[in-house]
């Protein structure tokens, strides 16, 4: 499990990949014709906030996903669902 610190390192250096690959933020123009949800990432309890808004957002738009719905684990489990666990995200 990471840490706060790592975890934190890692969206970083995302965000710096994505101005990297655009030679600099002030020249950098997004294509908005994306595959995947551009919609604020909602919760049954509303919408995310901080960097859970950031992260959830990017998945949603790099994965070509078509909702804003998210759900906790438990969220799931209380639903009488369950979760396939997945090697990795990346």
């Amino acid at each position: 499990m990471k840490n706060y610190h790592e975890f934190c390192n890692e969206q970083a250096e995302e965000l710096f990949k994505i101005i990297e690959q655009h030679n600099g933020l002030l020249k950098w123009r997004k294509n908005w014709n994306v595959n995947g949800c551009i919609n604020l990432p909602k919760s049954i309890h509303g919408y995310y906030q901080g960097i859970n808004l950031w992260k959830l957002l990017s998945h949603q738009i790099d994965g070509g996903l078509v909702s804003d719905k998210w759900l906790t684990f438990n969220q799931i489990k209380q639903q009488g669902g369950s979760v396939l666990k997945c090697a990795n995200l990346h």
